[in-house]
């Protein structure tokens, strides 16, 4: 056993050896990529009554709820059951500042966003029932919370939280639409138009926070090399192995906390120059991939295996987000666009005949009207709007 652990040692010492030489396998930065957030967001370490934020934390006890009325609990139950976090939602969307936490861990954003979720999807819901009802004005201030809180929510903060925010302002855009159905006020008309002008979906606050996650993960190595180095106790307090293991082993293949942060920057900037559509192109696409490539390989791991960690774990191609912006710049468009249409086609009886008659900008080029009979439909980019998005689905 001591011989073969001897030869399996040398063995694997010398395939680290051959598998380090050679040219460095992480790339170098790309210039003229901005990695650091561009812009200051109001931060704060501690929650306030007159931050939005506060009451968005507050929501809670709201996924089963909204799970039961997916699945066709009766909806005045799940709304009378989901009163207390309605008022918090209220109470974000009319609070007079917004200020971000500065850092929350992963656990807790994670059920943050699905009780965010679970309250947006049920707001849309009752919204529905009070359009059905008849009940407009009541109706149209659901569709305000919706986008105000999305707002919020996507003024700021990680990745992740931007996209949730564009999630709720779009169910609350999905309300306008339905409402163009149902309204005959001409000052009805032009509030629904003024909503739907001011939701927020902005490229700009997703790559701020592709920035700003691209932040974290390149001053994340310091803190964790801090931790390795400090021998981690066991239950009888002595230093446990695997601390003692990762401080031999990461001073032998050359990482530190430098080498690692500068890895990771250089990595950024291939993420976020692929995700920019300012700088995407085929080209971004390609050096990223080569990069996300050798990730998967085993070299790699053996020049500084922290940030490839971290890079493996947090990098991800940026096709999808590029996607994600593209539909809430459409989604946005085409709900513009419906509203113009229905509000010509209430007042003249029928469907414009172009997107023109019906007052749409000429620089909405992307927008076009299909027309048969009197069904009508806009379609931008992906994405198809029109009356026909709420027919009754056929029962079963």
């Amino acid at each position: 056993m001591p011989v073969a652990g001897a030869v399996a040692f040398l063995a694997t010492g010398w395939l680290v050896v051959e598998m380090r030489e050679g040219p460095s396998l992480w790339p170098e930065p790309r210039p003229g990529v901005i990695v650091l957030p561009r812009y200051e967001r109001p931060t704060v370490r501690h929650l306030h009554p007159d931050n939005g934020m506060t009451h968005l934390y507050g929501l809670d006890g709201v996924e089963r709820p909204a799970e039961e009325l997916r699945a066709g609990a009766p909806p005045a139950d799940v709304f009378r059951r989901t009163a207390a976090a309605r008022e918090a939602w209220q109470r974000a969307a009319g609070s007079p500042r917004v200020a971000y936490l500065e850092s929350l861990p992963p656990a807790d954003l994670s059920r943050f966003l699905g009780n965010v979720i679970a309250m947006a999807s049920v707001e849309a819901a009752r919204a529905g029932h009070l359009i059905d009802a008849g009940q407009i004005d009541d109706a149209f201030g659901v569709a305000t919370n919706l986008l105000r809180n999305g707002a919020i929510l996507s003024g700021g903060g990680p990745l992740a939280q931007v996209l949730v925010g564009w999630d709720v302002t779009e169910s609350g855009l999905r309300v306008l639409r339905r409402l163009t159905l149902a309204a005959s006020d001409p000052a009805q008309w032009e509030q629904l138009l003024s909503a739907a002008q001011a939701a927020r979906l902005d490229p700009s606050d997703a790559l701020e926070a592709l920035r700003r996650d691209a932040a974290v993960l390149i001053e994340s190595p310091q803190p964790i090399y801090s931790s390795l180095f400090v021998p981690s106790q066991g239950r009888r307090g002595r230093p446990t192995a695997v601390g003692a293991v990762a401080r031999r082993l990461f001073p032998i293949l050359g990482s530190t906390p430098a080498t690692s942060q500068r890895h990771l920057f250089a990595a950024a900037t291939l993420w976020i120059a692929a995700a920019d559509p300012a700088t995407a192109g085929p080209e971004a696409d390609a050096a990223l991939e080569r990069f996300m490539a050798e990730l998967r390989g085993p070299r790699i791991w053996l020049d500084d295996p922290l940030a490839a960690l971290l890079a493996r774990a947090c990098l991800a191609s940026p096709r999808a987000l590029r996607e994600r912006m593209e539909r809430a710049a459409a989604v946005a468009a085409a709900t513009r666009g419906m509203l113009l249409v229905r509000r010509y086609e209430a007042v003249h009886g029928h469907p414009p005949a172009s997107l023109a008659e019906a007052g749409i900008a000429a620089s909405d080029a992307d927008l076009t009207l299909t027309i048969h009979g009197r069904e009508w439909r806009i379609r931008a980019g992906g994405v198809e709007v029109g009356p026909g998005e709420f027919a009754p689905s056929p029962r079963r």
